[in-house]
């Protein structure tokens, strides 16, 4: 069973991290609900699976408006469409499965501290994506500013909120 490797591999992974404790691993996230809201904080990881199931994805939304929840939505080779919707989300991190152990564990230390994380080869699409996008109604022109279009290219490094301030001399 595909979904039972991915929560042992997830399990094992949160109990050798020691900012986390492995809470939950149940068949599905409405079995795990109760569980999640119980709690003041919490770093709740999601498969591509649960995004596809609305009675899940409802309970998604609910978990990412709760202060202190912080969701990391890990993805399987997703649609670029899937992609630019988890995007748009308000997600704390998106990774890949088939990222490497460092690239998860980044992607949850980020998500610890309280920064944000987007699995490098996601940004492709998301640079795509906002090319692609309508310009602003003001005439401008630029969809994005000068200073988005400078961390652009460090977030496709797989740089942390936290390095792009120290790349850019930018303060916390």
């Amino acid at each position: 069973n595909p979904q039972e490797v991915v929560r042992v591999g997830l399990e094992q992974f949160v109990r050798r991290h020691e900012a986390l404790s492995f809470r939950g691993g149940a068949g599905s996230l409405a079995e795990s609900a109760a569980d999640i809201q119980r709690q003041r904080t919490a770093v709740i990881i999601v498969d591509q699976s649960c995004w596809t199931r609305p009675a899940e994805r409802a309970l998604i939304e609910t978990f990412e408006r709760k202060p202190g929840h912080r969701i990391v939505m890990v993805l399987e080779s997703p649609p670029r469409q899937m992609v630019i919707d988890v995007l748009a989300e308000q997600f704390a991190a998106v990774v890949l499965r088939s990222s490497s152990y460092e690239q998860f564990r980044m992607a949850i230390d980020a998500v610890v501290q309280g920064q944000c994380y987007i699995d490098p080869s996601l940004t492709v699409i998301l640079l795509a994506h906002l090319r692609e996008a309508p310009q602003k109604e003001d005439g401008g022109g630029n969809v994005l500013s000068v200073q988005e279009y400078r961390i652009l290219p460090l977030l496709s490094e797989g740089k942390t909120n936290k390095e792009i301030g120290r790349v850019l001399g930018l303060s916390d």
